[in-house]
């Protein structure tokens, strides 16, 4: 039951994740390009099937992402 606890707050713990005011966070499951998050709370699925990558909206790398990982639009 124990082992099953810990995995309980393991996966509570690694559902969740803050973007400070000035920065923005890459979302990818499987490391597929999901989204770019805004500031503040969110969700994800834990055990690493998402991560979250933050970025501080001015960088170079940020941008560069940005502009290569976006879906196209019509």
């Amino acid at each position: 039951m124990a082992p099953l606890g810990v995995l309980a707050l393991v996966g509570l713990f690694s559902s969740y994740y803050t973007v400070s005011p000035e920065s923005e966070a890459v979302v990818q499951r499987f490391g597929k390009f999901q989204q770019i998050a805004p500031p503040g709370l969110h969700f994800k699925l834990p055990f690493g099937i998402d991560t979250a990558t933050i970025f501080t909206s001015n960088s170079d790398l940020f941008r560069l992402f940005k502009h290569i990982e976006a879906p196209k639009g019509p």
